[in-house]
């Protein structure tokens, strides 16, 4: 009766180490996923706020370049802020003219397919006058 009893106990032994193996390597698995949507994600987020930074720039310079116009050519203040946003690879949203100051507004489409889900475009304004 004994000898039934260990082969019965080493049978058991034997499928519960044959029911753990390879656990640790689904486990290792599932971390990695994990830290590759982690990745991703943050990727994603810094690529917008530079993609953010850029277009902040990009409004600067088209409301200085509508500005330089202001008191010579006042007709042609939105078109050259739209050709210099055109040309930063950006779209004139707005184009507001002041007896002293332009503001403008541009945007440009998210680069992310992520972040595009939730924002899919990047709106900036700037003002600049004397």
């Amino acid at each position: 009766m004994r000898g039934l009893w260990l082969i019965l106990r080493a049978i058991k032994v034997s499928l519960s180490i044959k029911s753990d193996r390879g656990s640790v390597t689904v486990l290792n698995l599932a971390l990695l996923i994990c830290l590759a949507s982690l990745f991703v994600t943050v990727f994603s987020v810094c690529d917008v706020v530079v993609q953010a930074h850029k277009l902040q720039s990009s409004a600067d310079l088209a409301a200085i370049a509508g500005a330089q116009l202001l008191l010579t050519q006042p007709s042609e203040v939105c078109n050259a802020a739209a050709a210099l946003a055109a040309r930063n690879g950006a779209l004139l949203q707005s184009c507001t003219i002041d007896p002293s100051s332009v503001t403008v507004k541009l945007k440009v489409k998210t680069r992310s397919e992520l972040i595009s889900r939730f924002s899919p475009s990047i709106l900036q304004e700037a003002r600049a006058g004397f």
